[in-house]
């Protein structure tokens, strides 16, 4: 057997050595050694050694001296008088309701087409709560799923010519839902800067880049869309998605999106446009359709329309329309509709047949139009106010012609005309107000709601009264003439502390 001696063993490790030394990469080499280095001061350095525990003295005292950071903001007084403004409903908001115990005309709350409240739902809801209880008991994907919700999911489906429709158990938290299920972090959305509290935080929630436009703006839209095309100049191959976020009938200001203009500009810079649109259905349109219907544009010409049930259809609830990909995407990965539990069976059904009375009763949105047209006319010439938004929108705003100089300052007199609104004429309308998270928030304003079912001799009251309110809060109370409510049989409201 051929052996080797110690020295000559030696001279061949040192000899392989050196020969690595001089074939290794330097650069290789001293990482290496720091690793090495490393590895040894590892091996040598001592272990922790946890300090001695505190004394239950030293544990209170410590207690003692931690001052936690306040969750929220100090309380003004402002703030104070604003919580105290808070009006207490004490019954079902149709187009009348009780305030404090008194008996007034509903002018606050978003009931369109006059469906919350109506008797056939109401019947139809019993029916549903006989038959299935009063919860689903899970999400969509695990048992919360029932025939009802499919059912509507095909009837809202259908109404609006779309390929899909998916079903959520909230209004709210639809958009906010939507818009984080399809673009992401690294991803690009052009929003209009006007949209409602639940579209930016479903901005917030997709963590994507967002741009902003001036409302309702499509010169400065496209401007940005031109800025982001410079940024991003890889059209042939991008390696992010861009979307639109638009509403339809703006729920903060009462104008509508021009949609043939965003349908032009998404085809030109390869966009895909969502459009929120809780506001303007069962509103726009001939049939209440919606804002494709209004401007004479197909359904499936936009990725996505998202809306509540809420508004217009005296339900609970949101829904999605879309392609078949697109519903099927948010059924696996829209955090609303796959961890919260479904909407109660009595929702759908009341929902269902909802869409069944607006197609049944196609009057009801000629009545709505003719009752807002003639509302605002009759309200345009009110002392120190203007009348914004469109001419067919029931979501009318009065803000001031001249503003106090200070945004807390409009705030107290605009309410101290609501507040006047309920005491000369029991009609309950009112603030418009707005978080202090949000990224703009529209000049302050008394926002108005009509509905398809309010008589015309009550919306003449409420318009006398608005006026009677705002001549009283502008002009010296000796100019000012009152007006005898027609109820004047029913208890004083409780006023708000100013």
């Amino acid at each position: 057997m051929f052996t080797l001696s110690v020295d000559e063993m030696k001279n061949h490790f040192i000899g392989s050595v050196a020969l690595a030394l001089q074939t290794m990469n330097p650069y290789q080499l001293l990482a290496e050694a720091v690793m090495a280095m490393f590895i040894i001061y590892l091996i040598f350095a001592k272990s922790y050694k946890p300090t001695k525990p505190l004394t239950e003295k030293e544990v209170d005292e410590l207690i003692n001296e931690w001052t936690p950071a306040p969750l929220t903001p100090q309380a003004t007084e402002l703030d104070k008088q604003r919580d105290a403004e808070i009006p207490l409903v004490q019954s079902a908001c149709s187009t009348h309701m009780v305030i404090h115990g008194k008996k007034c005309i509903n002018l606050m709350t978003c009931n369109f087409l006059g469906f919350a409240g109506h008797p056939t739902l109401e019947e139809e809801a019993i029916e549903t709560v006989r038959k299935y209880g009063v919860g689903s008991c899970g999400p969509r994907g695990f048992y919360g799923s029932i025939d009802t919700h499919l059912r509507l999911e095909q009837r809202i489906s259908k109404f609006l010519g779309s390929e899909d429709a998916v079903l959520y158990s909230s209004g709210y938290a639809t958009v906010t839902s939507v818009v984080p299920a399809f673009s992401k972090l690294g991803d690009i959305i052009v929003c209009d800067e006007g949209c409602n509290w639940a579209v930016q935080v479903g901005l917030q929630l997709s963590q994507s880049r967002v741009y902003y436009f001036k409302h309702n703006d499509m010169e400065h839209l496209e401007q940005v869309m031109e800025k982001v095309r410079r940024e991003f100049p890889d059209e042939k191959k991008p390696k992010f998605r861009k979307f639109l976020v638009v509403e339809g009938l703006y729920y903060n200001f009462g104008d509508i999106a021009p949609l043939p203009k965003l349908l032009e500009l998404k085809e030109k810079y390869f966009y895909r446009l969502i459009i929120e649109e809780s506001a303007s259905m069962g509103v726009l349109g001939k049939t209440g359709r919606g804002l494709c219907e209004h401007w004479g544009v197909p359904v499936p010409s936009v990725e996505m329309i998202v809306a509540t049930l809420g508004n217009s259809f005296g339900s609970v609830g949101g829904f999605c329309v879309a392609s078949k990909q697109i519903g099927d995407h948010q059924r696996l990965n829209s955090s609303g509709y796959v961890f919260s539990a479904s909407s109660p069976p009595y929702l759908s059904t009341c929902a269902l047949r909802a869409f069944d009375l607006l197609e049944d009763q196609p009057q009801l949105m000629a009545k709505l139009s003719i009752k807002t047209r003639n509302f605002r006319e009759n309200i345009r010439d009110i002392t120190g106010l203007k009348v914004c938004g469109e001419e067919v929108s029931p979501v009318i705003h009065l803000r001031l012609r001249n503003s106090t100089g200070s945004r807390d300052g409009d705030d107290t007199l605009l309410q101290s005309i609501v507040d006047k609104a309920m005491e000369v004429g029991s009609v309950a309308v009112t603030r418009a107000k707005y978080t202090k998270l949000e990224r703009t928030s529209p000049p302050p304003s008394i926002r108005i709601c009509i509905s398809a079912t309010h008589e015309d001799d009550e919306l003449h009251k409420a318009c006398v009264a608005l006026k009677q309110a705002a001549a009283m809060v502008f002009n010296p109370p000796q100019q000012a003439t009152t007006i005898i409510s027609a109820n004047t049989t029913q208890p004083q409201a409780t006023k708000t502390r100013k």
